[in-house]
């Protein structure tokens, strides 16, 4: 996370799914999602051949997000599943 957006996580994280895929650029994407608790940090694409942007969004506001991609929607609906029985 630091490494890409400039931000910490506490150590403990959990698994939540992987996945790969093409964009519509033809770009290939290896997805591994972790479900993790921010520590602290001020996000920014600090890594900007990998992340456009950075967003601070709800489960609600990217599952019906227009632009929001199934991967996404997909891996942010199991993670806050994860989130629901976990506790931190």
């Amino acid at each position: 996370m630091f490494e890409e957006v400039g931000v910490k996580v506490k150590e403990k994280m959990d698994y939540v799914r992987n996945t790969s895929f093409k964009l519509d650029n033809g770009r290939e994407v290896i997805d591994i999602v972790f479900l993790c608790e921010f520590e602290n940090g001020e996000p920014f694409a600090k890594s900007p051949e990998e992340v456009d942007a950075v967003f601070w969004m709800s489960t609600d506001e990217i599952v019906n997000h227009p632009k929001a991609p199934i991967w996404l929607t997909d891996s942010i609906k199991e993670a806050e599943a994860l989130l629901k029985v976990k506790t931190y």
